[in-house]
C-alpha cells in the first residue's frame, strides 16, 4: 500500500549561470527539473511530495546541463508522513 510523505530540504547555488537547471531523482526516477531563476539567493527550500510503497530510496540532486553552477542540497527532513531519512540523503518510507 502507497503511503504519501513530504521531504523538504535546501537546495544552495554557487557560481550561478544563466543557464542553471538542476533535477531531483527519488530512487533513480526524475522527479522534478527546475531552472534557477533568481539572482538574488543563493539557496532555496525544495519540497517533494511522494507517494510510494514503504522501502528505501535514495534522493539525489544533479545539474541538467554543464555548466559553472553547483548544486548542493542539505538540511533535509520529513515535513509530513511516516517516514525517516537514514544518512544524509535516503529517504525510509515505514
Amino acid at each position: 500500500m502507497d503511503k504519501f510523505v513530504k521531504v523538504v530540504f535546501d537546495v544552495k547555488a554557487d557560481r550561478i549561470q544563466p543557464d542553471a537547471i538542476y533535477r531531483v531523482y527519488l530512487g533513480g526516477e526524475l522527479l522534478t527539473e527546475r531552472t534557477w531563476r533568481w539572482d538574488d539567493k543563493s539557496y532555496l527550500e525544495e519540497m517533494l511530495q511522494i507517494k510510494a510503497p514503504p522501502g528505501l530510496y535514495k534522493i539525489s540532486l544533479e545539474k541538467a546541463l554543464p555548466n559553472k553552477t553547483r548544486f548542493t542540497m542539505s538540511n533535509m527532513q520529513v515535513a509530513l508522513g511516516d517516514a525517516e531519512i537514514k544518512d544524509d540523503n535516503m529517504l525510509e518510507i515505514l
